[in-house]
């Protein structure tokens, strides 16, 4: 669902979105990312990066990139007007577990990398 964007606000918002997905991407592009992380962007659904706001928290995601650890899907999300520089968080398909992708330096959190390596374990 698209939302109504409000300026300056959002363009904050969504540029920290971008920032830490583009973060995210080049990690595993240059092979520093968690064994079995991986991305598909779909060009088809109108444009570079369609960004678009949860229903439900308010969360901002980009929709047109999916991510998956092994082959699993991931969802990837930014809360509304948050304040820290790498808030990008992960949640499974399910929504039943949530964890913070980076650290305040902009690496990968250790939570992070535990939830990639259980996903990979339960494929195994």
């Amino acid at each position: 669902m698209s939302y109504c964007r409000v300026l300056p606000r959002d363009l904050f918002n969504e540029a920290k979105l971008l920032k830490c997905m583009g973060r995210l991407i080049l990690k595993i592009e240059d092979g520093q990312a968690p064994t079995g992380l991986a991305f598909e962007h779909d060009h088809g659904l109108g444009g570079p990066f369609i960004v678009r706001q949860d229903s439900g928290d308010g969360r901002l995601y980009v929709a047109n990139i999916d991510v998956f650890v092994g082959r699993a899907q991931v969802n990837l999300s930014t809360p509304y007007n948050c304040k820290e520089a790498w808030p990008l968080i992960v949640t499974t398909a399910d929504d039943s577990h949530e964890v913070e992708v980076f650290d305040e330096a902009g690496g990968f959190a250790r939570e992070f990398e535990e939830f990639c390596k259980n996903i990979k374990e339960r494929e195994e």
